[in-house]
């Protein structure tokens, strides 16, 4: 088992990196290194005698893109057996396991032991090209390629429908086939810049579950309403009905005859509840997250299971979403970002059965934040960029000047089209169930047309319009209620697509293998007359001798100066 551990730059100084693989084939573990080693472990040593031929391994992460295909490396290794004659026995290399890693070797040594060897790949064998006659006999090419993602897992509990098996009493006309609503962060709390909160967010749906007084036209009154299908935070609520009737009425906590825990309320003797056939229009309810008997105060649905409070954070709500995947994921990754991405809060329900929890992320909540998804090692792991948090400069992990042994490769060029420039965001948000409306906007930008209720004039936009004119996007979210987390999602939309980034090639020797995915660095290039020139690492690859770094730079007189 590997310990997770970076390498830093130290540790990569004159040193030479092995790779490292290992395959299970059959039960017979065969190993293999790009040049010989012995590494110790926990109970003893392992040798590794060489015999890794081509290797061509590349990570990347094209900057907010969401990447979670499988990865493959393509490898050659000589195996001490004939691997025609197994095969022609019918002992088949395809499907055996493989992983690849690599330790630094500093005078004849390894760096680092076997539970500190940095893990870069699990995965099967594909495709073994054997019996070449150009080759030995043990020779085999193949790729080692990641079981794919299997995204499928849905976001709500597929079991957990409104319908006479769980209800006994369940009411014909709205509740049976409707979902249990998962509610999470506060979504009836949402405040303008003068600091008054939006009136009337009633923003979820309550369903009704059992109707124990029938009414004078036939039909069934509705008694108890479900308002999630779990626990809550809050201990009393407002619902709304069709009607803009409104009662403040205590929050209930029940099972279904499944067991399932649900939350409810009881309306029955409240002001909308319909005690004979009254002629109401419609029969819908809505709740809104506010207690007014408790000074006022608002609450809120599910509660945190990474913490204390409400599940509203961003990481949190990505850890409980990915919980729900069956995916492989890097828990520890995303734990180390969780606290970071939880400035980001997030409010609402979801009613559809159907959707699945890796769709919902994807659509509803990554879009808005400052991170990608890779795969990685471990499973879906985060990058966050750090550069996208605030305006102003940030400190780069190191430095790097251009010379021989980080040789620039290719020239400048554009990694985006000015027709995904946007200097002017508009961010509607707090949507209203009942009515669909959303009832608050945010917006940053400059020589704008019209002064909205929310106006943060920045100088990216400003620098953004001087050189490609006004630029605007319209963003509309149904999970944001919160308007400090509108600023901070509109200020990153704007921040990362206002300037043109461009990209860069460079070769580097094999010390410079602890920049990462994702690591801001600092370079400086007399060739581009650059000079600590903020820049992203987006991809990373080894080609057999060196590593190929792709980097993203943008023209940016606010962090960086001009040099030279």
């Amino acid at each position: 088992m590997s310990t997770r551990r970076i390498l830093d730059e130290r540790e990569y100084s004159g040193a030479d990196l092995v790779w490292l693989l290992v395959i299970d084939w059959g039960g017979q573990i065969y190993r293999f290194s790009s040049l010989p080693i012995e590494i110790s472990y926990s109970d003893g040593d392992y040798l590794f005698e060489g015999q890794l031929g081509a290797l061509d391994y590349i990570e990347q992460s094209d900057l907010f893109d969401i990447q979670v295909e499988a990865n493959s490396v393509s490898v050659a290794v000589t195996f001490p057996v004939d691997m025609v004659q197994k095969f022609r026995e019918g002992k088949l290399l395809d499907g055996s396991r493989a992983e690849l890693s690599y330790v630094m070797k500093r005078n004849g040594a390894s760096l680092q032991t076997w539970e500190e060897r940095v893990l870069i790949f699990e995965g099967e064998v594909s495709q073994p090209i054997i019996g070449d006659p150009e080759e030995p006999a043990g020779f085999a090419a193949f790729s080692v390629e990641q079981q794919p993602y299997d995204m499928s897992g849905y976001l709500l509990d597929q079991d957990n429908l409104i319908n006479i098996s769980k209800f006994q009493y369940v009411p014909e006309d709205l509740g049976p086939g409707k979902p249990y609503p998962f509610v999470f962060g506060n979504p009836s709390n949402s405040i303008r810049s003068d600091g008054s909160n939006v009136p009337n967010l009633h923003s979820t749906p309550a369903y009704p579950i059992e109707c124990f007084h029938g009414g004078g036209g036939g039909e069934a009154n509705h008694d108890y309403l479900m308002i999630a299908g779990h626990k809550v935070e809050a201990t009393k609520v407002m619902i709304r009905d069709g009607d803009y009737h409104i009662a403040t009425v205590n929050v209930l906590e029940g099972q279904d005859l499944n067991g399932v825990i649900y939350s409810y309320v009881n309306i029955h003797g409240t002001p909308v509840y319909e005690p004979d056939d009254t002629g109401h229009s419609s029969k819908s309810y809505f709740t809104k997250w506010y207690n007014p008997s408790g000074a006022g105060t608002y609450s809120g649905g599910h509660l945190n299971p990474y913490g204390e409070g409400l599940l509203e954070g961003a990481g949190d709500l990505i850890r409980y979403a990915l919980s729900k995947t069956g995916m492989k994921v890097d828990w520890e990754a995303w734990g180390s970002v969780a606290q970071l991405l939880n400035d980001y809060r997030f409010a609402g329900y979801v009613n559809e059965p159907r959707i699945t929890a890796w769709d919902w992320l994807n659509q509803n909540i990554l879009p808005l934040l400052p991170v990608s998804v890779v795969s990685g090692p471990y499973g879906l792991r985060p990058i966050v960029y750090l550069q996208y948090f605030q305006g102003k400069r940030i400190p780069f992990t190191t430095h790097i000047t251009e010379g021989s042994d980080f040789k620039r490769i290719s020239a400048l060029e554009a990694a985006m089209g000015l027709d995904e420039i946007y200097n002017v965001i508009e961010l509607r948000y707090a949507k209203d169930g009942n009515s669909s409306n959303y009832m608050s906007y945010y917006s940053i930008g400059s020589s704008l047309d019209y002064v909205p209720e929310t106006l943060d004039f920045d100088g990216y936009a400003r620098l953004s319009q001087q050189r490609y004119g006004v630029r605007r996007n319209v963003i509309e979210s149904n999970y944001i209620y919160d308007t400090g987390t509108a600023g901070r999602v509109a200020r990153y939309l704007l921040r990362s697509n206002c300037l043109v980034k461009r990209r860069l090639s460079y070769r580097a020797a094999a010390r410079y293998g602890y920049l990462m995915i994702g690591d801001v660095i600092g370079l400086t290039s007399e060739t581009l007359y650059l000079t600590e020139q903020i820049a992203t690492v987006t991809s990373k690859t080894w080609d057999g001798t060196s590593w190929i770094y792709d980097i993203l730079i943008e023209d940016n007189p606010i962090t960086t100066p001009r040099g030279y």
